[in-house]
């Protein structure tokens, strides 16, 4: 699928996007806690593929830009967080003149049609010591998200492909950048009381069962790049 083709189907489903990430609340919360763990308040932050904002606004970022195809997202977003940055852009041709503390590129992969070109723009979009923060669905999951999309009990994709975590460190090595971080998270995506979150926090470190999770995300970095001290959280692996 073309850039303009996604676009497209972003720009139809734009006014009920913000319906579908409420429902899947409990998902979305998972990946707001990683963000947060991760990027200091105050930070510079670039979100690819930000949507209608709401994730890159959650980290409160000093500066804040979002590129997105879609315009109607993007008018939306504008609309929600006026003191943050939209810009219209191909996530696989990105020269935005500025690098970045940090990057987000949360569930953006898969419909991405050349993933190779997207992360090849990372070294010039990241500062230094900054970091990409990269998450994307279990391929194993495909089967099941296609039948929630089915039955109207998630946001429907358009057409996308799940990528592999070991496809995408490939590519990542290739572009002269490092994964310091990785792991899965959330074995169940949907709220049970008093069970998924039991569950999403043991899955993740368990052997077998920690590759059945729903998400699996990386932190890249520049090779050779000084090693932060310190992390606020820890992954399995």
């Amino acid at each position: 699928m073309k850039a303009e083709q996604i676009g497209k189907h972003f720009d139809k489903i734009a006014k009920d996007y913000d319906y579908w990430k409420n429902k899947a609340d409990y998902y979305y919360s998972g990946i707001q806690k990683v963000l947060s763990g991760i990027i200091p308040p105050g930070s510079e932050v670039l979100d690819v593929g930000c949507g209608t904002g709401t994730l890159l606004n959650c980290v409160k970022p000093s500066l804040g830009v979002g590129i997105d195809y879609s315009s109607e997202m993007l008018k939306k977003a504008r609309q929600k967080f006026p003191e943050l940055l939209f810009l219209r852009a191909d996530a696989q041709r990105m020269i935005l003149g500025k690098k970045f503390q940090y990057i987000i590129m949360v569930d953006i992969i898969d419909h991405v049609p050349d993933v190779a070109k997207m992360i090849s723009c990372v070294p010039d979009l990241l500062s230094e010591n900054g970091q990409c923060i990269l998450t994307s669905v279990n391929p194993f999951w495909e089967p099941i998200f296609w039948i929630s999309e089915r039955l109207s009990l998630k946001m429907p994709e358009g057409d996308h492909k799940f990528q592999s975590s070991g496809r995408i460190r490939k590519i990542v090595e290739d572009n002269n950048l490092e994964v310091v971080r990785h792991g899965r998270m959330m074995l169940i995506p949907k709220e049970i009381p008093l069970v998924s979150d039991f569950v999403n926090k043991i899955a993740p470190f368990l052997p077998v069962i920690k590759n059945l999770c729903s998400t699996w995300f990386i932190v890249i970095e520049h090779k050779h790049a000084e090693k932060k001290k310190g992390c606020v959280l820890k992954f399995s692996d």
